[in-house]
C-alpha cells in the first residue's frame, strides 16, 4: 500500500504510538517497526549499537526512546518521511512472538507485577473496575481485550498484525523472539553486510525491563477460556505469522 500523506498514516497507527514504535535510520537507510513484548529492548539494543559505531558514544537506555539515535517520523519533512514508509530502498524489518507466551508476559510484567502505574494499566483501570488492589484475573484479562478493536489496543497487547501495519507494508524481514539470535544475524546481514551488532550482548545479555518467565509459567494460566479467547482476539497472528494455535508443550 502507498500512503500519499502522514496523515493517512497516522489514521491507521496513532501518533503516539508512531513515537514509541518507528525508528529510522537514514545512515543505513532501514525502519524498524518495534512491537512491544517480542523482543523489542534486545533488538534495539543491537540496532542502536550499529548506529553508533564510528563514533565515541554508547547506548544508553534503550527504553528511553528519547535517548535513541534513531529518528521518528515527525523529525523529517513529510516528503522525507513518506518517502521512508513508501519506498523499498528503506528496509523494513520487525521482530514477533508466539501470541500466548507475548501476552502472558504482558500481563504479567505489566499488570501483575509491575509496581508501579503504567500506561497498560491507566487504559484497563480507566474503563473497568479493577485496580492495584483489585487485580484482573488472566481470563479478565483477556476478556477486557477480546472486546478492543485490533487499531484502538494498547501497544503492550495490540495485535502484532495491527501494531507493524502488516497488510500495508512490504517487509523485508520479519524475525522471531524464537529464534532470536538467529535472526538478529540475519537482520545484521541484511542491512550491514558485515558485522556490526554487540557480541558480547547476542545470545547472553537480555535488555528487557523485566524477566516474566511466561514460558515456564503457561500451566498456572491457560485452560480452555484462556486458551479459546487467545485464538481469537490473535487470530491475524497466528495465521500471518505461522504460530501454531496450541500454546507451546501442550
Amino acid at each position: 500500500m502507498k500512503f500519499n500523506s502522514l496523515k493517512q498514516f497516522y489514521a491507521m497507527k496513532s501518533k503516539r504510538d508512531c513515537l514509541y514504535d518507528i525508528f529510522i535510520s537514514l545512515r543505513h537507510e532501514y525502519v524498524y517497526f518495534m512491537c512491544c513484548k517480542s523482543a523489542s529492548s534486545t533488538v534495539s539494543h543491537h540496532l542502536q549499537y550499529a548506529e553508533y559505531e564510528g563514533t565515541n558514544l554508547e547506548v544508553q537506555d534503550v527504553n528511553d526512546h528519547y535517548a535513541s539515535p534513531h529518528l521518528r517520523l515527525y523529525q523529517l519533512p513529510e516528503a522525507t518521511a513518506l518517502e521512508v514508509i513508501n519506498s523499498p530502498r528503506f528496509r523494513k524489518i520487525a521482530f514477533v512472538r508466539n501470541p500466548f507466551t507475548r501476552i502472558l508476559s504482558c500481563y504479567l510484567h505489566r499488570i501483575v507485577e509491575e509496581r508501579k502505574m503504567n500506561p497498560s494499566k491507566m487504559v484497563l483501570y480507566a474503563a473497568t473496575e479493577f485496580s492495584d488492589t483489585n487485580k484482573p484475573t488472566f481470563a479478565q484479562f483477556l476478556g477486557f481485550i477480546a472486546d478492543q478493536p485490533p487499531g484502538e489496543m494498547e501497544r503492550h497487547w495490540q495485535v502484532q498484525c495491527a501494531s507493524t501495519l502488516y497488510r500495508h507494508l512490504n517487509y523485508d524481514f520479519i524475525g522471531r523472539q524464537e529464534s532470536l539470535v538467529d535472526d538478529l544475524l540475519a537482520v545484521e546481514k541484511l542491512l550491514f553486510g558485515r558485522e556490526m551488532f554487540d557480541r558480547a550482548a547476542l545470545g547472553a545479555v537480555r535488555k528487557g525491563p523485566r524477566v516474566t518467565s511466561a514460558g515456564a509459567r503457561m500451566r498456572e494460566h491457560f485452560d480452555a477460556e484462556t486458551i479459546g479467547l487467545i485464538r481469537q482476539i490473535y487470530a491475524d497472528d497466528f495465521r500471518a505469522f505461522g504460530y501454531p494455535i496450541d500454546p507451546p508443550g501442550f
